[in-house]
Formats: structure tokens, sequence, C-alpha cells
């Protein structure tokens, strides 16, 4: 049985429900997005090279911002011996996270810095195949939403 509306203030507050249980829902497909990517790299289904230390496949992770506040975030030691790379993905992401003070901001690291050398030298993808995913992902999330409550 549908919930009874009393008066104006019955509908704000019904209205102040529904966009809060509609933030959780962006909020939890936002994160999924994150936690997918993520371990997609570091299980190098989106990502091709040797990791010979553990410290740059433990320095792939991910925040997620709200209005520049952490709401998610997913770091994880997942080879031993690469205690520095996880260190290294935290502070990196900590370093962007002030760059982005408003708005829903999903941010994935790679926070070892020779990251970049894997991909431009070696021509190895460490988190361009995480992009991709990232961006299908997304557009997927976008069309349910869309479906589900039209665009405006």
């Amino acid at each position: 049985m549908p919930a009874r509306l009393e008066g104006v203030e019955g509908v704000k507050r019904a209205l102040r429900e529904q966009a809060e249980r509609m933030k959780k829902a962006y909020v939890r497909d936002l994160n999924m997005i994150g936690t997918k990517v993520v371990k997609a790299i570091r299980e190098s289904d989106v990502s091709y090279w040797m990791d010979h230390t553990g410290n740059l496949r433990n320095s792939i992770g991910y925040i997620l911002l709200d209005d520049g506040r952490r709401i998610g975030e997913n770091f994880a030691e997942v080879n031993p011996g690469g205690k520095e790379g996880m260190a290294q993905a935290k502070a990196f992401a900590d370093e962007l996270q002030a760059q982005y003070p408003s708005g829903y901001v999903l941010i994935i690291v790679a926070g070892m810095e020779y990251a970049a050398y894997v991909e431009a030298i070696e021509s190895r993808e460490v988190l361009t195949g995480g992009e991709k995913l990232a961006k299908r992902l997304v557009k997927e999330i976008n069309a349910k939403w869309e479906s589900k409550y039209g665009r405006k």
C-alpha cells in the first residue's frame, strides 16, 4: 500500500527520501565500477605487464568523491612484498582528491611513478585498459539510469 502523503510537508519529505535513495543507489553503482576496474587491472584482465616487485599491482586503487569528500575507496596489498606500492597509491589519491572539490568523481590510480613508463616505453597497458573498461561501465550505468528515470 503506498504511503499516504499529508500536505505539502509530506510531499517534500517523500521527495527528499526518494532523492536520498537515488543518491545511495548511484554511489553504489560508482563504487561497483571502481571495484570492477581495479580488480580487472590487478588481475591483468585489462592490463598486460610483469610486476617484478609487487609494487605496481599494489599501487592500483580508487577513490570515490562526493563534493570533495571521500565516500568510497579500494586499496589492497594483493602481492606480497609490494608494500611501497599501496602507500604510493594512497598518497597519490590524496593529492588528486584536493583537485576535485565538487560533484561525484571516481579516480583510479597507479601510484608507482614508473606506471607511465611501462605504458609509454614498454607499450604495456597499466591504466589504459582500465580506463576503457570504466568508460564502458559508466555508459552502461548511465543508460540504466536514463531508462529508469528519463533524461533531462
